[in-house]
This record gives C-alpha cells, structure tokens and sequence, in this order.
C-alpha cells in the first residue's frame, strides 16, 4: 500500500534536518537506554541520528531498506570496528545471519509508523534477539495530531497507548514501560501539521526547540502529563 500525496525525496529532507537535532536526538536515546545490552540492532538506522550515541557497545548493528542510508551509515561509522551497517528488508530476507550475532537489545526510532503491518515488523524485530533481549522503541503518538506532516513522512498511524501495547504483546513482547513525552511538540505538531498544513518543519522552529529541550526534559520528569508528540515503549522477549 502507497501512501498518496507524498515525495520520498521529502523524507530524505526531513533526516536531514533532525540530524542537527542533538538535544532531540539524545533525548530519545536516554529514553530507551535502560532495556539496552552490549549487543545492540538498531532497526530503521537512517542516516544515523540517534545511532551516535550507541557507539560505546561491544557491538552495534544499523539495519535500513533504503540504500542511501546504508550508505551514508557505512561513510559515517564504518571505521569504528564494533560497527556494521546492513542493508536488509525484514519481511523479506533471511534473518540467521544476524541472529547469529546473539544480538541483546533491539531500538527503533520513529519507524514503526511507517510500516503497515506494524505487528509483523515487530514480531520479525522479536526473531533477532536473544532470549530476554530488550526493545526500545519511539513512535509517533495521538492519532488527533495526523496532518500534513504525517502525510509527508509517510505515516501510516499516530499511536495510542492502548493500542501500542496490544500490538507489542501480539507480537510477541513483555511491555514493561509506556508513556508519553515531548508535551510541547504536541502542541507545534498540531499547529503545524493540522492547521497550517506544513510539510515539514521549519527549520526555524527546529533550532528554537533545540534550545529549549533541556528545560522541556526537566520539566517533564517533575509533572509528567497524559500527552505528547511522542510514546516511548520499552518491551522485552520473554526468556
């Protein structure tokens, strides 16, 4: 199934702006570090935002669909000896030779909601790891902010906590923490995507929430609230 109205160059651009984003992206690192091990898949690499921040563990494996990005992972991380970028379709090719690497923890960044049968997706996710190997994933949340934006970075789903639960138990996964962060984004999510109807972010906005993340984080962890731009899930495989 093709999502209409959208440009794949669009998604390139908008990699590339997140990939100034430090804060943003450490921010999403922190938040699904407590499940990770030594031996870490990350799925959806792109071009490699987040996985920076992976690269002190014994063995960090980025995993892509499209090319571009294998590639530039390859340019940009491939001398650290501990670091493989692998071009590989989940629902399509074999998985043994990276099961063979007893991989330990799996991360996902803003890929699920790409994906139409998430549950698959998961469930193939669950196949690479070792038992009681840990997930952390970070999805789009609150299918009311689905807008232009969604369309544009083809998006198939905003997610609901009940409904992210559920579909990572179907998939085989013991959840063991759900919530919501990025409560402001939200808000600029909604602006921008379902009132302005924007496709991708001004830079602009961007850099002004760069600056702002830190005390957005603080924030947070004193009055947490039941919204925001984003769920984080941390799951694990039963042993």
């Amino acid at each position: 199934m093709e999502l209409s109205g959208v440009n794949a160059e669009e998604t390139f651009v908008i990699q590339e702006i997140l990939g100034d984003a430090h804060n943003y992206n450490r921010w999403l690192y922190d938040a699904v570090a407590p499940v990770l091990g030594r031996r870490v898949v990350d799925v959806g690499s792109g071009f490699g935002n987040v996985t920076k921040f992976l690269l002190d563990r014994e063995l960090v494996v980025s995993l892509d669909v499209e090319p571009r990005y294998v590639e530039s992972l390859r340019e940009r991380f491939g001398s650290h000896p501990n670091y493989e970028a692998v071009l590989c379709d989940l629902f399509e090719d074999d998985l043994a030779p990276l099961v063979a690497r007893r991989l330990d923890s799996a991360t996902s960044f803003n890929v699920i909601e790409h994906v139409e049968d998430d549950v698959r997706f998961l469930s193939r996710i669950r196949e690479l790891l070792t038992p009681g190997g840990g997930l952390g994933i970070v999805v789009p949340a609150m299918q009311v902010l689905y807008g232009s934006m969604d369309r544009t970075d083809r998006h198939f789903r905003r997610y609901g906590k009940k409904e992210l639960r559920e579909k990572l138990e179907r998939a085989g996964f013991v959840v063991e923490d759900l919530r919501f962060i990025n409560r402001l984004g939200a808000f600029g999510w909604f602006v921008n995507g379902r009132i302005l109807k924007r496709r991708i972010i001004p830079s602009g906005q961007m850099g002004f929430y760069e600056r702002i993340i830190p005390w957005m984080r603080r924030l947070e962890r004193v009055a947490p609230l039941p919204f925001g731009q984003s769920l984080v899930a941390l799951a694990r495989k039963p042993r």
